[in-house]
Parts: C-alpha cells; sequence; structure tokens
C-alpha cells in the first residue's frame, strides 16, 4: 500500500533536502526518512515548514549514537546530541528516531553495555518528556564495525523489553535481519514494539558488507533484485497486526546520483505490484503509465523551480 510506503534519504544520498521531498511527493509517497545532516543544510526551519506545505510526514529520523566515544566524542556530548534529535523528531511528529550503540572502542563488553544503557536511560526520558520515540536498530556485529558491539538480535530486545514500548522501541532493517531465523520466528514477540520497517534486498551467499578506501560500504540492492523473502516478511509483519512504515533504504555500489530515479521507480513497481500482499493500488495500462510519467516529471521540475526561487 502506498500510503504506507517511505524513502530514507540515504537512497537518494546526493540530492538536496528540497529535492528528496519533492521528488518522493512526485512518485505518490507521502513519508520520508530523515538525514539529519541534510535537513541542517537545508536550514532545519525552513525544512520543517517544507515538510508540513508538502504534507510529507516522518517515518524516522537518522540518527543517534556513538556513545562509546569511538567518534571522538564524549559521553556527555553523544546524549546532548542524541536528546536534540529526540527533539527535533518530536518536532516534525517523526514516528522514531533511529539510535545505534557505537563501535566497541576498545571498551570491554560489559562496560560497552553499561555506556549504552546509560544513554537509552537519558534519551528514554527526553523522548517521554517530548511525546516521541527512539528505536534501537539490530545489525549484525562486524569486526571494526562503527555501528554497534552488539553480537546477536536478541540483545536488543532484551535491552527494549526494560522500557515503555511507546518511547523504546525497535526500528528493523530487512537487509540486516532480513536473513535471521530468529528474527523472523520472534515478529510476534516484538511486533508491538516495531516504530519503522525499512527494506532493502541483499545477495544471501556474499558479504553483506565490502571496504572501500578504508569505509565499511554496504551492498544493498533493490527490493526484489537480492535473494530476501521481503514478501514472505511484509505479510507475516501485516498479519501479526503491524501497521508502521516500511521504508526504502538502499545505497551503495551500483547506485549513483544518475539513477537515483530508475531506483525509486524500480522499487516502487515491485512493493506496490498486483503480487505483493499489501498493494491496494488498481493495475494501470502501460499508455496510462506514460501519461502520468510525463505529467508528473513536468510538475516535478516546475515545483523545484517554485522551491528552489522560494527557499
Amino acid at each position: 500500500m502506498l500510503e504506507r510506503l517511505s524513502v530514507s534519504e540515504f537512497t537518494t544520498h546526493r540530492w538536496s533536502f528540497c529535492q528528496d521531498v519533492v521528488r518522493y511527493a512526485s512518485e505518490g509517497i507521502n513519508q520520508i526518512g530523515i538525514w539529519r545532516t541534510k535537513m541542517d543544510d537545508f536550514d532545519r526551519d525552513e525544512a520543517v515548514d517544507l515538510l508540513f506545505e508538502m504534507k510529507m510526514k516522518v517515518s524516522s529520523v537518522h540518527w543517534a549514537g556513538g556513545f562509546t566515544g569511538a567518534d571522538g566524542r564524549k559521553f556527555v556530548d553523544a546524549v546532548d546530541d542524541g536528546i536534540g534529535a529526540v527533539q527535533l523528531a518530536a518536532q516534525v511528529g517523526a514516528d522514531c528516531l533511529i539510535v545505534h550503540p557505537g563501535a566497541q572502542n576498545g571498551h570491554t563488553d560489559r562496560h560497552a553495555r553499561r555506556i549504552f544503557c546509560s544513554a537509552i536511560d537519558n534519551l528514554a526520558q527526553a523522548a517521554a518528556d517530548f511525546g516521541t520515540r527512539i528505536a534501537l536498530e539490530p545489525m549484525p556485529y562486524q569486526p571494526a564495525s562503527p555501528w554497534t558491539f552488539y553480537r546477536r538480535f536478541s540483545e536488543y530486545l532484551d535491552i527494549v523489553s526494560a522500557f515503555d514500548p511507546e518511547h523504546v522501541g525497535l526500528a528493523i532493517d530487512l537487509y540486516h535481519v532480513g536473513h535471521l531465523a530468529e528474527a523472523y520466528d520472534r515478529i510476534s514477540e516484538y511486533v508491538d514494539r516495531l516504530a519503522v520497517v525499512q527494506i532493502a534486498d541483499r545477495d544471501i551467499d556474499k558479504p553483506h558488507v565490502s571496504r572501500s578506501k578504508g569505509r565499511i560500504v554496504e551492498n544493498r540492492r533493490i527490493p526484489g533484485d537480492g535473494g530476501l523473502q521481503i514478501d514472505r516478511w511484509i505479510d507475516k509483519l501485516n498479519r501479526h497486526g503491524y501497521r508502521g512504515a516500511y521504508e526504502l533504504e538502499v545505497h551503495g555500489k551500483g547506485f549513483s546520483q544518475n539513477n537515483y530515479q530508475s531506483t525509486l521507480e524500480n522499487s516502487l513497481l515491485y512493493l506496490c505490484s498486483p503480487r505483493r500482499s499489501f498493494n491496494m493500488n488498481r493495475k494501470i495500462s502501460d499508455a496510462e503509465r506514460k501519461r502520468r510519467d510525463r505529467r508528473r516529471k513536468n510538475e516535478q521540475k516546475q515545483k523545484e523551480l517554485n522551491m528552489q526561487s522560494r527557499w
């Protein structure tokens, strides 16, 4: 169902915030996963106004974390930044703020866990104060990972179970957990905690990340172009009562500014196909699709010109 689809701004990494909002809307998408850096580059207050004017909902805010000091920040600074991100999530009415622990950074497992739980205590209280929700995103452990030191999906479930589900939940990314039997089998246990479900495909028989120029690069693929059973996941999530957004997040090797538009279009063709169990769109003819494409592109150009003149 198109009304439940969202797109993370990481998908269109080099488009501006204004381009993201206008072009997603031109595809009939009315939700967005905000990347804080893009929003600040555009100007936060003007970005909020643009979201309101375009009637664009926010499925998630990316991201807060790094509490272990691996990125050079002190713990108190990372927490302060996280609280600021909680305020932003509340300001834009986001479904959640996505949170990552950070790298292990030489700490023992026990101490790293203690640091992260202390940070979550602070952010959970801020989320309650501002009436919003933080969401922990389980990710598979990788040596030297900048995102997490946790090794098992169950560890994330243990953490969130200690907090009010109204303010602390989960954000699952099928790219990271779609191949895990435990994550699939235990959906009924955590579906009430789900704040957002991110979608990307992957090759099951290949490493899910690679290294390029010293950086970890995720090898994401558009839905239907890999080996994950995305239909099966969506069907089970819906049957168990999940009613939140499905957020497209595809980036990495093979994706560039030149093919962002085709990435969106091909992903929507898959996700909105009549074969998808959550589809509610009527089938349209090729001729009608072409007319819509021409009209959409003309409207998109005009909106971008209007926005650029105003912002």
